[in-house]
């Protein structure tokens, strides 16, 4: 893909720029000069591409039937590139001079990460203002939350949420203890679904739409499974993620390449807001997320279908069919199979992922009258978050009400499973 000033091109190779120079009519008009190129050879013009654009953008959603008329759903923004492009799509989509409009009620809420960032009140101020200003155009209901709102659910309001200063004090504390830049930003993206998905049940959204595009969920699928996240494939990178229940997960802009939305956003002058993130400013072998990114962009430059390929490959994945006696990760809520066994005789749980970080050799106690503990946590998460969590001293004070009463569930329900497993019959 290529934009034409002026009679110079900006292509990637010689052998594309020749044959672009022999076709600069649109194809789809065949009367307007292109200044566009989709799909290495597909020269198109202004208007046209805009066209192609809302069209893919609108099949999308249309093929999966996702979403029906008058439901609620929840525009996640994050002043990104991609989510700047799907907040115009959706208004454009609403307004009276759509000539099939969007029959969903929307609405907008933005996430304040400043606290693990360091980032000075000012820095965080001006941040939500410029969200603020860019979203007000759209009149959607706006909800503003921070971060550390994650370990007080029940009672964090969704609208200009005030941020108590335990709830930031265990933010802090938590993120400190995770010693990582790859497993921080695993932690950030956990903590950040969870709050999406409270608000959306506070606010009574039934959707949640997220502005991840084919780039960034190639180097995500790459990435995840380098964290040994397999299993959460299709959740991370298919059109929706229904491990939630009552809320689903749709990913509307994930047929886009990153450069398709960048010439989108130049067409329509689309601004979007810089926030910084974990990553910001840092080195291609910071984290995994970071190399993995560094590493498609750079084989994306040199062979254009890199990113096509990996994210075809990552469509073949399926969920694999609940057995009815799995269990959820108590932070991601991932289906899996819990790595806990408790002893008839001792009701003591032994891991083989957990002996090999703490050597507990069945000694940790799993009893049910015994208060949650350290060890017993880290065996009701899946494996991807017991990594996270692998090199760090974890407090479960430090930890998200909800996971470690996730965790106390598991934990019961694997000694009743114990108890009665004399009494079930096998199919």
């Amino acid at each position: 893909m290529a934009l034409c000033n002026d009679g110079e091109q900006n292509v990637e190779s010689d052998q594309f720029k020749t044959k672009f120079c022999g076709r600069r009519t649109c194809m789809k008009c065949c009367s307007t000069e292109a200044v566009v190129v989709v799909r290495m050879d597909d020269p198109l013009c202004r208007s046209c591409f805009l066209a192609y654009f809302t069209h893919k953008f609108r099949a999308t959603i249309g093929k999966a039937r996702a979403i029906r008329a008058g439901e609620k759903v929840l525009l996640a923004f994050s002043g990104g590139l991609s989510s700047s492009a799907m907040l115009h799509l959706v208004s454009e989509g609403l307004s009276s001079r759509s000539p099939r409009k969007l029959r969903f009620d929307p609405g907008i809420v933005f996430i304040d990460e400043g606290e693990i960032l360091n980032s000075s009140k000012g820095e965080r101020s001006q941040n939500v203002q410029q969200i603020r200003e860019t979203t007000s155009k759209m009149e959607f209901p706006f909800h503003k939350l921070c971060l550390e709102d994650v370990f007080d659910i029940e009672k964090f309001r969704v609208d200009d949420s005030t941020c108590t200063k335990d709830n930031v004090a265990k933010l802090t504390s938590l993120f400190e203890t995770t010693l990582s830049l790859t497993a921080k930003e695993d932690l950030v993206k956990t903590l950040r679904i969870r709050l999406l998905l409270e608000t959306a049940r506070k606010e009574g959204y039934s959707k949640v739409m997220l502005g991840d595009c084919a780039t960034r969920l190639s180097i995500r699928l790459l990435s995840d499974i380098s964290q040994g996240r397999g299993s959460d494939l299709p959740f991370d990178t298919g059109f929706s993620d229904e491990r939630h229940g009552d809320v689903t997960f749709i990913r509307p802009m994930r047929e886009f390449m990153m450069k398709e939305i960048a010439l989108y956003n130049f067409f329509n002058r689309i601004e979007s807001v810089s926030v910084r993130k974990l990553s910001s400013m840092t080195h291609s072998h910071a984290s995994i997320d970071r190399l993995t990114e560094v590493f498609v962009s750079g084989l994306q430059a040199d062979f254009p279908f890199t990113v096509s390929t990996i994210f075809r490959t990552g469509d073949k994945l399926s969920i694999k069919e609940s057995t009815g006696d799995q269990s959820a990760c108590a932070l991601c809520e991932v289906p899996f199979e819990p790595c806990v066994t408790l002893h008839e005789d001792t009701g003591q749980c032994s891991s083989s992922v957990r002996d090999c970080r703490r050597d507990c050799h069945g000694k940790c106690s799993a009893a049910t009258n015994q208060r949650m503990t350290e060890d017993t946590f880290f065996n009701a998460l899946c494996f991807g978050c017991q990594l996270t969590f692998k090199d760090a001293k974890l407090n479960l004070d430090d930890l998200p009400a909800y996971a470690v009463e996730a965790a106390n569930k598991n934990q019961h329900r694997a000694q009743m499973k114990v108890q009665i497993k004399d009494f079930l019959l096998e199919c």
